[in-house]
């Protein structure tokens, strides 16, 4: 949602994902996603090979929620007013969790 209101959004005649700081942090909550994604993947396979993986998963849920509660609070911070909409996906997801 944020990455996609970003690139259609214009201020100034210049879309919004055009400004570098936009950039940055739509790279950041996107390099803590994958690292989020990382160590969730590294617990599965250790189950899946049938080896101890109890500190593994532990480990892979503080990067997970700080991802999460970080993209959300910079989509936030992207969409404005626009995602407390209650017809928008953002206005939607916000009221459900």
């Amino acid at each position: 949602m944020g990455t996609e209101y970003a690139r259609t959004r214009e201020i100034g005649g210049a879309h919004l994902a055009d400004v570098q700081g936009i950039q940055w942090t739509i790279a950041e909550a996107y390099e803590r996603l994958h690292a989020a994604s990382l160590a969730r993947d590294h617990a599965a396979n250790l189950d899946d090979e049938l080896l101890v993986h109890g500190v593994e998963t532990s480990l892979a849920k503080k990067p997970a929620i700080s991802a999460a509660e970080f993209s959300v609070n910079e989509v936030f911070s992207l969409v404005g007013g626009y995602g407390l909409c209650s017809d928008t996906y953002v206005g939607l997801r916000w009221r459900c969790s």
